[in-house]
């Protein structure tokens, strides 16, 4: 009989065979840089990932969508009726909306990987060690983010997901499940932290208004701001300790979906979710909606605006929904790149759904909920001063090895090495006479469950200079030009302080949506947008010594003004329209 090779799922060793013995390693998110000493002593075979196009992407989005909107009806339903409320779809959408689109976007590309592994090798000639797992179910979504990059949940995901492709349950019995003690949930909120409110004064205002997590960070945006509507958003303390209640095997039960006719994704996710729901939603929510109800947070109508609060802030998210309930207003504002140009955006999809109106950064389209405004992060940055530095600075992106979140610029091993292999191929063709002037900015903690990028060009670059800390706003003042290596907040921050600037990006792994083709094809023709590599340090040689001259061109100039306002919008006149939105769309 024909001896069973192993095949490991993950990076996690306690899954992995003693010795050096023959292994199947599921893909590259397995191999870790820095255990390369490890697992380079067995006899391994990597298994060969499926490439996927564009269109490829977008059909598999729409139809975890299709899935999400399904699984999210019947899960609203259940949950009233387990908490004996009468929350509406949208309330529900809000409340646990962000956790499960994720959960389905995470479970569809795991059960994909596994698809991919069974078109070339039968399961069954395979052995695999079990480990032990930590934990399945995530207190809040937060703690649930931070375990969807953890190797050890998704050894477990994928063993899962396994033994429900082949129908043989004989993993399911060493399965662990229990819960640890969690710190209270931490809530952050960032609008105008140096001002302090009069209360007196509150009073006589109308207080309409509450701002979370707005990116109004200026202190001279926000006095133009209540100058503009006659009040003063109020600023509630979200800062609420939520009691944690035992795991309830019980309760779980409470929540099983019937099966439906369609044999994919859709009902693997049914089986998996009652041991995945975050407990905040399940056992612990009653203690969410009573302290939210019990505290002082406004209960009189509000009109909210809130920019990236609406994931992670089960405190925030929890009285939004009650808000919502009475008839208040939702309105949204982009919190970063992507929106408006990405080919496909799950954060971008959810929230046009649960809001009563989106505030861009100066784009629009043919949805009526969707409004130009302003770009609130970079509102009032100090302009960039000409500097004498003859310095480059090279702006990274983060390099995760499993998906995350469902975009179209995806953040796995896969998209992570063909990045990878694009700077290398940026940095080993960059004549040395500018690779000594360049600088690397790593992105901010990018090591922990990632293929961190950094570790490698240390090694292969000893003489180049590293930023691993500081705020990019304030770090390109020291450097003459910035490349960004992504299409995403970073570009917008640069492009829209005037500092000179490229984006250079593999388009590979980097697709735009049709409406915002025009406008990087001018900003291609101006010499900022670059994907291909060669053509882009020719522009670099060509006009590096003389770089103002290019940068500060008529032509030039145009194509950035036009750019800028449909996506970095920082007119003065742009604040005014947000104003305008604000007063608009307020309850009486």
């Amino acid at each position: 009989m024909k001896k069973k090779s192993f095949l490991v799922l993950t990076a996690d060793e306690t899954t992995w065979p003693p010795n050096s013995k023959k292994v199947f390693f599921l893909g590259k998110w397995c191999l870790l840089n820095e255990r390369k000493k490890k697992w380079s002593k067995y006899s391994y075979k990597l298994i060969k990932s499926q490439k996927k196009t564009k269109f490829t992407l977008l059909k598999e989005f729409s139809h975890t969508e299709k899935v999400y909107e399904k699984i999210l009806k019947e899960l609203a339903f259940k949950l009233n009726k387990i908490h004996n409320t009468k929350y509406s779809l949208r309330a529900w959408r809000i409340l646990v909306g962000p956790w499960l689109n994720r959960f389905i976007a995470i479970v569809f590309n795991r059960h994909e990987i596994l698809k991919n592994f069974s078109k070339q090798h039968n399961f069954n000639n395979f052995r695999i060690i079990n480990g032990i797992q930590n934990k399945a179910s995530a207190f809040n979504t937060s703690e649930f983010t931070d375990f969807t990059s953890q190797d050890n949940w998704n050894h477990f995901l994928f063993l899962k997901i396994m033994v429900l492709m082949t129908e043989k349950n004989k993993f399911y019995h060493k399965f662990n499940f229990y819960t640890k003690q969690k710190k209270n949930i931490e809530h952050r909120d960032s609008f105008v932290k140096k001002i302090n409110y009069n209360n007196l004064l509150i009073k006589f205002l109308k207080n309409r208004y509450v701002f979370f997590n707005t990116y109004f960070n200026n202190r001279l945006d926000v006095i133009k701001l209540i100058t503009g509507l006659g009040d003063i958003p109020y600023k509630p303390n979200f800062n609420l300790s939520i009691k944690k209640e035992n795991f309830s095997k019980n309760k779980r039960k409470k929540i099983q979906f019937k099966k439906s006719n369609n044999k994919g994704i859709e009902n693997i996710v049914k089986t998996l979710l009652p041991d995945y729901i975050p407990e905040i939603f399940l056992e612990s929510f009653d203690n969410l909606r009573k302290t939210v109800n019990n505290s002082s947070l406004p209960k009189d109508r509000k009109t909210i605006f809130a920019a990236n609060g609406l994931y992670k802030d089960e405190v925030f998210k929890m009285w939004t929904a009650n808000q919502i309930e009475k008839k208040g207003k939702l309105l949204c504002g982009q919190h970063g790149g992507t929106y408006g140009v990405s080919f496909f955006s799950y954060a971008e999809s959810h929230e046009k759904k649960i809001c009563d109106k989106f505030l861009t950064w100066g784009w629009s389209e043919k949805n009526k909920k969707i409004l130009p405004a302003s770009a609130f992060k970079i509102l009032n940055f100090k302009k960039i001063k000409r500097v004498d530095f003859d310095k480059i600075l090279l702006v990274l992106n983060r390099n995760g090895r499993y998906l995350i979140v469902n975009q179209s610029e995806r953040i796995d091993s896969e998209t992570a090495n063909e990045y990878t292999n694009f700077i290398f191929d940026f940095l080993n063709k960059l004549p040395k006479k500018y690779l000594k002037k360049t600088f690397i900015k790593l992105y901010p903690n990018d090591n922990e469950y990632s293929n961190s990028i950094g570790d490698v060009l240390k090694n292969k670059y000893k003489d180049l200079n590293f930023i691993e800390t500081g705020d990019l706003k304030e770090i390109i003042n020291m450097f003459k030009l910035v490349i960004l290596t992504n299409n995403n907040t970073s570009f917008l921050e640069t492009i829209g302080v005037n500092k000179p600037c490229v984006l250079l990006v593999n388009k590979k792994i980097s697709f735009l949506r049709s409406s915002a083709f025009k406008y990087y094809k001018k900003l291609s023709k101006v010499r900022i947008f670059h994907n291909s590599v060669d053509k882009c340090i020719e522009h670099i040689t060509k006009n590096f010594d003389e770089l103002y001259e290019w940068w500060d061109s008529k032509t030039v100039e145009n194509v950035k003004k036009e750019f800028c306002k449909r996506y970095a919008n920082t007119e003065d006149s742009s604040l005014q329209k947000t104003i305008k939105i604000f007063k608009n769309n307020h309850v009486n």
